[in-house]
């Protein structure tokens, strides 16, 4: 169902304060893990306990993610709920440490992607599920966001975000547009960046930003026919895509400068902070650091993506 806003919620609005910058990670609040239960009863559908006269089709969903959560965890059971699999699951969620309900929910988010592929529209229908995948997946972002709780399911994972602007304005439209046919496997190694960032191996997260970001532009000279030598680098990649005039000068800047701000930027971050051995002694890279590329990747990728896009409709 579509979230309600109410008075306090407009009043938060009105005055500013959902402006907040800052997310936390590591603690979601009971209000958001009971909002989760009530997400996952209407996208999941009826749950037929044991011993009910009738058992509906949409049990297969709630099963198929308790089983997934518990195979993962390494357990048998989630919790002590005598084999109802939906109060197994609602407890576990509601105890569940933050990196635990993170990757419990994103199993839940998969499952709800699913029911359209196991049960047909009637079936979901006399199921109970009131909603469509897309419409419970963006419900469930929404009360993230408005939690404060700094993460957002972008199919197929679930990925950390740091700054609301930067998130809203250049991650999610990269991602939109990396999840195009020709450009998976940018978007797998974009994907996998912000994995790797979740999972506080910063290193592995600059350098997979930067795998991304150069896919990126391999893919544009391949579907454009711009040729480029076998592991050509980044600098070579921005000289072609330059070269042939995808990017243009509309901003105020030179060619030579933006490629400049190409270059200096991402390339040489990732050479400095993740790409290259450490040497006898280990190199931490702060979040900071990692948050940077994550987010200097994606608006970089969303440029060329966006000019490569408005040249493939001339």
């Amino acid at each position: 169902m579509p979230i309600f806003e109410t008075y306090s919620m407009r009043l938060r609005r009105q005055s500013g304060m959902e402006q907040n910058e800052v997310f936390r990670y590591e603690n979601p609040s009971k209000k958001l893990r009971n909002q989760i239960c009530q997400i996952c009863d209407e996208a999941l559908g009826i749950y037929g306990p044991p011993g009910a006269y009738e058992i509906p089709d949409s049990n297969q969903l709630w099963e198929y993610a308790v089983k997934t959560i518990r195979k993962e965890l390494g357990v048998f059971q989630l919790s002590n709920a005598n084999g109802d699999l939906r109060r197994e699951l609602f407890e576990y969620i509601l105890n569940a440490n933050g990196l635990e309900f993170i990757d419990a929910l994103e199993i839940i988010c998969i499952t709800i992607m699913g029911a359209a592929r196991v049960l047909k529209p009637f079936e979901r229908r006399e199921c109970g599920i009131l909603n469509d995948s897309g419409v419970s997946i963006d419900e469930i972002n929404e009360r993230m966001r408005a939690d404060g709780f700094g993460f957002e399911f972008a199919p197929p994972h679930m990925i950390r975000v740091d700054s609301k602007y930067v998130h809203a304005q250049a991650v999610v439209p990269a991602l939109k547009l990396l999840s195009l046919s020709d450009f998976e496997g940018a978007n797998e190694e974009f994907h996998r960046a912000f994995q790797h960032y979740k999972d506080g191996h910063y290193g592995e997260a600059i350098v997979n930003a930067n795998n991304a970001f150069e896919s990126t532009m391999k893919t544009i000279c391949k579907l454009c026919k711009w040729e480029y030598p076998a592991g050509a680098s980044a600098a070579n990649l921005i000289s072609i895509i330059r070269n042939n005039g995808l990017i243009e000068d509309y901003i105020g800047a030179s060619l030579e400068q933006f490629s400049a701000l190409m270059k200096s930027g991402l390339p040489k971050l990732r050479n400095e902070g993740g790409a290259h051995g450490q040497g006898p002694e280990r190199k931490d890279t702060p979040d900071f650091l990692a948050s940077y590329a994550l987010n200097l990747a994606a608006t970089k990728m969303l440029f060329l993506l966006s000019a490569y896009q408005k040249r493939r409709k001339r």
